[in-house]
């Protein structure tokens, strides 16, 4: 008797850390000729996700598809197909009746590390080059685990009346090595073994430029532009425990960044940057709603979904070097569109619930040596800080917090 195996989905979300997440902005532009080289590490562990209703859900949900009675028929074919429906519903058997409960959990760690070289080209603009480079692993655990209807099916197929043991026996054995059927069946459709999964390497490379284009008393504004290559990696789409470590296309930005200098050397900031992905192709499974791992490979051309950062801040930097800072983040991204006219089931697998928005609240404190280094009091002017953004909520995004520490120094 054959017992065929649950369809997975991808589990491997969109999990990026972004080197260019924004986070308390300013107008803050480097003097002509002055060098900042700045190193910003950002590590962030991820368990969960939200879902287009915005309610939380496990990463490895995907995999806790159980097996019924339905599934075992289906993976049957003729007369034995025949019998064994016969069997059940003589028996009282029920198609949506679970036999074998699937219990997983999966767990990913994101490390960032990105140096960040800024230049003052001019007193009001300065060029800036971001190279991140992440170090993620997830960890997966499955069990499964038969159910007492599960037992009692086993016991009528060895009863005296129908003294099907060698039936029963086989499903049993289904059941005992049902772990290493799923890894065979992945493993004949040309995906890795399911399990845990490490890799490092480069992200998304981002070249900008800020520009300050009015520095008044009562408020300065800029403009952030720039343009991010798609130099990283996308999600393996032979391993679906992998991350992405990019986009998978370039995309090009700008923003309008607002501060109003404030009594008591607070700062009130607003900002808004958005980015847009240009066309790009990769070798994508042609998954659909019925089936995610029968299927074939093929180059597959895309547009991801333009995406808005916005948010605000109330920032304190007195002159004796305290850094501290409140603010607010919302992000939100457009549907994807895949070009898959020939596959329009695929197509439709892909673009489902690929728009999304999250909301943080950020938090701020650190040092500034600048202040210092003017008063002679230290050689080399730098700052050092550490952000920590809450995840509040959102739709169709990982539910994961935010752990940022940010060196500088000025030259």
């Amino acid at each position: 008797m054959k017992t065929s195996i649950p369809t997975l989905s991808i589990l491997s979300s969109a999990v990026l850390v972004s080197s260019g997440l924004m986070a308390f902005e300013n107008t803050k532009v480097l003097p002509k000729g002055i060098r900042n080289l700045s190193l910003k590490n950002v590590a962030t562990t991820i368990s969960s996700k939200t879902t287009s209703s915005g309610e939380s859900e496990l990463l490895a949900k995907p995999l806790e598809k159980a097996l019924t009675f339905d599934t075992i028929v289906k993976g049957e074919k003729g007369l034995k197909k025949t019998l064994l429906r016969g069997f059940l519903d003589a028996e009282g058997f029920k198609g949506d009746e679970i036999l074998l409960g699937v219990n997983a959990e999966m767990k990913a760690n994101v490390n960032v590390v990105a140096p960040v070289l800024s230049y003052g080209l001019s007193d009001n603009l300065t060029l800036a080059l971001a190279v991140p480079y992440y170090s993620a692993a997830t960890r997966l655990k499955t069990g499964f685990i038969p159910t007492p209807r599960a037992d009692e099916f086993l016991t009528r197929l060895t009863s005296p009346e129908h003294n099907l043991t060698a039936s029963a026996k086989e499903v049993a054995d289904k059941f005992n090595h049902m772990e290493g059927e799923l890894n065979a069946k992945l493993e004949r459709n040309g995906y890795q073994p399911l399990g845990d999964w490490q890799a490092k390497g480069l992200g998304d490379v981002v070249l900008a430029a800020k520009y300050r284009f009015y520095d008044g008393t009562a408020l300065k504004a800029a403009n952030l532009s720039g343009v991010s290559l798609a130099t990283g990696r996308i999600a393996d789409p032979d391993a679906l425990t992998s991350i992405p470590f990019g986009k998978g296309a370039h995309q090009v930005f700008t923003g309008l960044i607002l501060d109003q200098p404030l009594p008591l050397n607070f700062t009130c900031n607003q900002f808004a940057k958005y980015s847009h992905p240009l066309t790009a192709t990769h070798e994508l499974r042609l998954k659909t709603e019925n089936e995610a791992l029968e299927v074939e490979k093929a180059p597959v051309k895309f547009a991801l979904g333009d995406q808005l950062e916005a948010g605000t801040s109330l920032q304190f930097e007195p002159s004796w070097g305290l850094i501290a800072g409140l603010g607010y983040l919302y992000q939100a991204k457009g549907n994807d569109r895949y070009y898959l006219d020939d596959h329009p089931e695929s197509r439709a697998k892909w673009e489902e619930n690929t728009s999304g928005r999250a909301h943080y609240v950020e938090t701020k404190f650190g040092y500034s040596g600048i202040g210092a280094y003017q008063r002679h009091e230290i050689m080399v002017p730098f700052t050092a800080d550490l952000e920590y953004k809450k995840f509040l909520g959102g739709i169709n995004t990982t539910t994961n917090d935010l752990l940022s520490l940010n060196l500088a120094i000025f030259f």
